[in-house]
């Protein structure tokens, strides 16, 4: 995605779940859990697809989405507003959105919407938080110990889970995967799903690679999906910065109302 120069200040503290930014960070332990609730999400779902048909397979699948949506719900909380808003209703965004939404779906209906498809459902919870995942800003990052590694394991699964289809259709055969199509409505016209999720494969390989190579290349603060760098005020000053814009919005209100005061006033004398 694109960056966008947009003449604004966004304030690190409005999240959708408000915090507190200050110098003090979660503990180790809080940070250590929110770390190994994103292995558990990755690794579950991951094992989940691998060992299919297996008798593991479900609960594994279900302890993977449950830990997806606790990591995702903390990742959202913590967005800055403003710039979550940017983010997704850029086109770039929703474009990307809808490839990935229709490509997941249609191999969930070549999956016929068994226990599969709920990995589908995690992987497209993990691709959606890797999109937005620049709504983050560098305090958060810094008070929760996240990492960019978190955007090359999201990026990896959905990797590795693109080349386990194909190993899986092409070679074994153990899925017994056939194409299926859709029709369109009444207009008598057929979609078939298994082109249309080879063509979405080889799109969403490349991106997936080049996310990969920008993340290895990027710095913790950098814009890790938009490509462009988003400027922040330093960490060592974010709290006076933050501080000294407030005082300076205080300051021009009280300003505009002392100018409206004699106005006021000459007005009730006049009256």
């Amino acid at each position: 995605m694109m960056a966008v120069r947009i003449p604004e200040l966004f304030d690190a503290s409005k999240t959708f779940y408000p915090v507190q930014l200050g110098p003090v960070r979660w503990s180790r332990l809080t940070r250590l859990g929110f770390a190994l609730v994103g292995i558990v999400a990755l690794s579950s779902t991951g094992a989940a697809l691998a060992s299919f048909p297996s008798a593991p397979t479900r609960p594994l699948a279900v302890a993977g989405l449950v830990a997806t949506l606790l990591f995702v719900s903390v990742c959202f909380g913590l967005y800055q507003r403003q710039l979550f808003r940017q983010i997704v209703w850029s086109f770039d965004f929703l474009f990307l959105s809808c490839q990935f939404s229709m490509g997941l779906g249609a191999v969930s209906a070549l999956f016929r919407w068994d226990v599969r498809a709920v990995c589908m459902a995690s992987i497209w919870l993990w691709l959606h938080t890797v999109l937005t995942i620049d709504a983050l800003t560098p305090l958060v990052k810094a008070n929760v110990g996240f990492h960019k590694l978190v955007v090359s394991l999201g990026v990896t699964l959905f990797v590795l889970a693109q080349l386990l289809f194909v190993y899986e259709l092409v070679a074994t055969d153990a899925w017994r995967l056939r194409d299926q199509s859709m029709q369109l409505f009444n207009w008598g016209l057929e979609w078939h799903l298994l082109p249309f999720v080879f063509s979405r494969l080889c799109s969403s390989l490349l991106w997936s690679f080049r996310l990969l190579w920008r993340v290895h290349l990027t710095q913790e603060n950098d814009a890790l999906v938009i490509l462009g760098r988003l400027g922040y005020a330093h960490l060592s000053h974010a709290y006076s910065t933050i501080a000294r814009i407030r005082d300076a919005e205080h300051a021009d209100a009280g300003a505009d109302a002392k100018k409206t005061a004699p106005v006021v006033r000459q007005a009730q004398k006049t009256g």
